[in-house]
């Protein structure tokens, strides 16, 4: 790398680390940073979950639609979602009972109901939550 382009890089660098409000995605992005992120929301997305080619067969037009069609809250809790801190894309049906990669099969949910599905159906995560839930709340509520 010549001096020149280690320079220009080096300000640009710190243009970005002195953008406190901007999107830290590129220099060219002025948009609002969302949650507990330093990207904007549609780099945040992008970032999150488009990278991951194989997982799921989206754009981010279309992630961007489910969130707000969603309102930014948990699809099963309800809880509002802050990006970074506790969402998860999860698929209504599993990959392994033969889920789509579809936005159709998609849902934000908050990230620990996601650990707690995992590769479940909805019919069996009711199912143990609802054999276990109560026990299971009383040993949470425990001192």
């Amino acid at each position: 790398m010549s001096i020149k382009s280690n320079l220009i890089t080096t300000r640009w660098r710190n243009n970005v680390k002195e953008n406190k409000i901007g999107c830290k995605r590129s220099f060219s992005c002025q948009k609002s940073l969302v949650g507990n992120t330093k990207y904007c929301f549609e780099h945040w997305l992008a970032k999150a979950y488009l990278h991951k080619s194989k997982r799921f067969d989206v754009t981010s037009e279309e992630l961007i639609n489910l969130w707000n069609k969603q309102s930014g809250r948990c699809a099963i809790t309800n809880v509002i979602l802050v990006p970074g801190k506790n969402v998860a894309l999860d698929h209504i049906v599993p990959q392994n009972k033969k889920g789509t990669k579809t936005i159709e099969n998609l849902r934000f949910i908050h990230y620990n109901i996601n650990l707690l599905k995992h590769s479940l159906s909805d019919i069996e995560l009711k199912s143990i939550l609802s054999e276990i839930g109560p026990s299971l709340l009383a040993w949470a509520q425990e001192n």
